[in-house]
């Protein structure tokens, strides 16, 4: 099946029309749900469709208008939501318990704007704030504020940041939709870079059942500690193959901030370091992201 999908440009700052809405940005599965002549059906940014039995019955229980709800599914709600690399995994199963489900809806199109929209986001919005009174309790619209000035903008990201969630995008009152990238819809997240050492691996699922899941890390404090995916099928393979070539080795992780149990938040795996021998601290950590977030 056919999906359009509509991406975040990276944010700057002199692209930045005021006002212009500040939502959170979810961390889970991006999901297309189409109301049509009584019917409901679930597809992901690949095209592929899910059957939810209880949902799509709700959705009709409840009368939604025809058209296209746009969002993202998580395992609990978008501020409680479990971690990517686990939710998802539940999520793309067979069996996936429709009851643990939330979806998080930030646009909505009619039937004939998905062929081609020409309204602006500042009305889909609107048609958004009424229709929500008529969401399954599964359902929820997007976090969002209205930005008046850049230090509106960095208030409520670093409010969503401060709380361990992702970031935030950011969306032109005069954002279209389209397939394809937006020059009016941003991405705004904190990127740092951490030092640590593989301590080990976890078993996969799924396409990943014959291999490793993640690989777990540790700072030489003993600190920071967690799991980390996003290698290469190749890298996954040959870690699998030859744990012993990997564990106690440096890479670099990139993070969006620090729990507060001092854990990475999202973190995502860069590179294997050969050229180093120490890992960050705690306390570096600490300062790169407080750094970070200052720039």
């Amino acid at each position: 099946m056919n999906t359009k999908y509509c991406r975040c440009s990276i944010f700057t700052k002199d692209k930045i029309t005021f006002p212009c809405y500040v939502q959170l940005k979810c961390d889970g599965s991006y999901r297309e749900m189409k109301v049509k002549d009584g019917k409901v059906s679930f597809v992901s940014r690949q095209g592929k469709e899910y059957v939810y039995p209880k949902l799509e019955k709700d959705v009709l229980d409840a009368g939604l208008l025809d058209g296209y709800y746009l969002g993202e599914f998580t395992i609990g709600d978008a501020f409680h939501a479990m971690n990517r690399f686990e939710g998802n995994g539940i999520l793309n199963r067979k069996d996936c318990p429709e009851r643990l489900i939330h979806f998080t809806v930030w646009d909505y199109l009619t039937l004939e704007d998905y062929k081609m929209c020409t309204e602006e986001y500042k009305f889909r919005y609107v048609t958004l704030q009424a229709l929500q009174y008529w969401f399954p309790e599964w359902m929820s619209l997007v976090d969002t504020h209205v930005a008046h000035s850049l230090d509106d903008i960095i208030k409520f990201n670093s409010i969503y940041m401060g709380q361990g969630l992702e970031g935030s995008v950011i969306k032109l009152n005069n954002y279209v939709f389209k397939n394809g990238t937006s020059n009016k819809q941003f991405k705004l997240k904190l990127k740092v870079d951490a030092d640590v050492r593989i301590t080990g691996t976890t078993k996969g699922e799924g396409k990943y059942s014959d291999t490793i899941g993640a690989i777990t890390f540790s700072t030489d404090d003993s600190l920071v500690t967690g799991k980390v995916s996003g290698m290469t099928d190749a890298l996954r393979r040959d870690i699998g193959n030859n744990p012993s070539k990997y564990i106690g080795k440096i890479m670099s992780v990139e993070f969006n901030d620090l729990t507060p149990e001092n854990n990475l938040s999202h973190p995502r795996f860069k590179e294997i370091r050969e050229d180093k021998s120490e890992t960050d601290t705690l306390e570096r950590i600490t300062q790169m992201r407080d750094m970070a977030r200052k720039l």
